[in-house]
């Protein structure tokens, strides 16, 4: 029997281990009918639902979700199908379409994907496909909506369904969705013919009195908790309850604070009887707990204090009633932990410094490239969909389908009548900042080998995007083009115009350049001054053999 994880007459798994868990109300317990380790649906949205809330109203949350987003995302990206350009034309076709940027694939839905995973701990996005265009469109669906997933009978960790439950004007909804990679499975098996065993299994009333949309697969990721969940947890969990002392511990101290603002001066009087100390109260206190008006005001901002030797007046010391609020870090420590981000990344100045922009301690360095590659793959899964989708469309035909691979069961893609493998190449700028300076230097050093006649990196293009890209130029490959066109054509670059440098008084003037004016080697006719001119004539002196590298005597033999 296959394993299924839901609600309404599934086979619910639930924790035993995890005791509590934070909520808005306080604790609550939750007790697990085995040993597998997986929350409930109930106390997992209950969870999503707070860190949600914590994540719009407490900054200790907000910050370092925000920040990573920033680190991922905040760059741009560049994504290609390698070594194709009929595939690459299929990708940008599902990078660029509008849909797809509002969904996923725009600056601002990468950020507010992004955040959510954090937030939320799952991503599941729904691929529908036009069946005649190829056209493919992805849609997020909510995580509250996704009741259960159903697993292959083999192997747990390989899912085939998820069961999704919304409401509409029309009632409450149920719906399969398929796992994309099952979608894959069942094409290369009915390629195959070997359908009937999956047929039988998908007879099962549970499909059959729900339904299955197998024209939307759909790819899950899932962040915060273990492989074995069938469900993420929201990366924000073990910090939300951090979060939420430290800013009532804060709160704690804002109070004592006030409480202490109300007594502001301390005034004495020798020997003085409760007759006079009345008086002297009466004189100093406000008249609006008595009266609409009041009709004795404080002194005024400088006034002078006039009395005897017998009275004393002074302010109230309240340094050792108040707690120094820095005391309290060690509670914000723990959620900086908890989220891995180190407290600098908070506003704390006395643990930053301005070389922040350029060095991160190697863990949080580690922790956003690390989400980078996980954006990298789940794109490239997405852009692996709309090229089948494009291969299988009858209107494609650049793009097609030659079948499946009988070992690994994947479609064998033909791009322009050839075979050719699906490799999806996503890019990202540097996390940290870089000293353009020291990067071009590198590459000047690579290059030359500070002289040496081996020549290690003579590719033009190369040389010259990683140059581009190291100084932040943006679209690259239309400035390698014009520089080295990919048809092999000649060169659209225009030349720099130079001009002679004015002549200093009593010196003569360099003339301009002429049909038999010397000029630089490996130039388009730069004129040569004559400082120029005697040192190319003292070293053609001294090297005869200036333009070849000298012969070791074996190459003289």
């Amino acid at each position: 029997m296959t394993k299924v994880v839901g609600q309404n007459g599934l086979l619910e798994e639930r924790i035993s281990e995890l005791e509590n868990f934070i909520e808005d109300v306080g604790w609550e317990r939750i007790y697990g009918y085995n040993g597998d380790f997986q929350f409930t649906r109930e106390a997992l949205r209950d969870i999503i639902r707070l860190s949600r809330l914590m994540y719009l109203k407490n900054p200790i949350i907000r910050r370092p979700v925000d920040l990573q987003a920033y680190y991922v995302w905040g760059q741009g990206y560049e994504i290609k199908a390698d070594k194709n350009s009929a595939l690459n034309d299929v990708v940008q076709r599902f990078i660029d379409d509008p849909s797809n940027q509002r969904a996923l694939t725009g600056s601002e839905a990468c950020l507010d994907a992004e955040r959510k995973l954090r937030v939320e701990g799952n991503l599941f996005l729904g691929f529908y496909v036009n069946l005649s265009s190829g056209r493919v469109q992805v849609r997020r669906f909510k995580v509250d909506k996704m009741a259960g997933i159903v697993y292959d009978d083999d192997d747990d960790t390989v899912p085939h369904f998820y069961l999704r439950e919304w409401s509409t004007s029309n009632g409450a909804q149920r719906r399969y969705y398929p796992d994309w990679n099952y979608v894959r499975l069942l094409r290369a098996k009915r390629e195959a013919g070997l359908l009937a065993g999956e047929t039988d299994q998908l007879s099962e009333p549970m499909y059959r009195d729900v339904g299955i949309d197998w024209d939307v697969p759909v790819l899950h990721r899932k962040t915060g908790g273990f492989s074995d969940m069938d469900f993420g947890v929201p990366e924000t969990y073990p910090a939300l309850d951090w979060a939420r002392a430290y800013k009532e511990v804060l709160e704690d101290y804002k109070k004592t604070v006030k409480a202490l603002a109300k007594w502001a001066m301390v005034l004495k009087k020798e020997g003085a009887t409760q007759a006079q100390i009345s008086a002297i109260q009466a004189r100093l206190q406000s008249t609006l707990g008595t009266t609409s008006q009041e009709t004795n005001p404080a002194p005024v901002t400088g006034s002078t204090f006039v009395a005897n030797d017998s009275i004393d007046l002074k302010a109230l010391d309240v340094s050792k009633a108040a707690v120094d609020p820095d005391k309290f870090n060690r509670i914000m420590l723990m959620a900086c932990a908890a989220m891995g981000t180190p407290s600098n990344f908070y506003g704390d100045a006395a643990s930053g410094n301005l070389a922040s922009a350029k060095t991160l301690d190697r863990p949080t360095e580690l922790m956003f490239r690390s989400r980078q590659n996980l954006w990298s793959e789940v794109f490239s899964d997405c852009c692996t969909v709309a090229i089948e989708a494009a291969a299988l469309a009858p209107r494609s035909k650049k793009v097609t389908s030659a079948g499946y691979d009988e070992d690994t069961g994947l479609m064998k893609i033909k791009a322009d009548r050839k075979l050719v493998e699906i490799n999806i190449d996503m890019n990202f700028p540097p996390v940290l900042q870089q000293d353009v300076q020291s990067v071009v230097q590198s590459l000047v050093t690579g290059i030359t080998l500070n002289g040496q006649p081996i020549q290690v990196m003579n590719d033009g293009p190369t040389i010259l995007r990683i140059l581009l890209k190291a100084l932040g130029i943006d679209e690259v490959d239309e400035v390698v083009e014009i520089f080295y066109p990919k048809d092999g054509g000649k060169s659209t670059a225009k030349p720099i115009e130079t001009y002679a440098k004015p002549a200093a008084p009593g010196e003569k003037p360099v003339p301009a350049a002429g049909p038999n004016s010397p000029v630089l080697p490996g130039t388009d006719g730069a004129t040569l001054t004559p400082a120029q001119q005697a040192a190319q004539q003292n070293q053609k002196v001294k090297s005869p053999h200036i333009d070849a590298p000298p012969q070791s005597p074996a190459q003289k033999g």
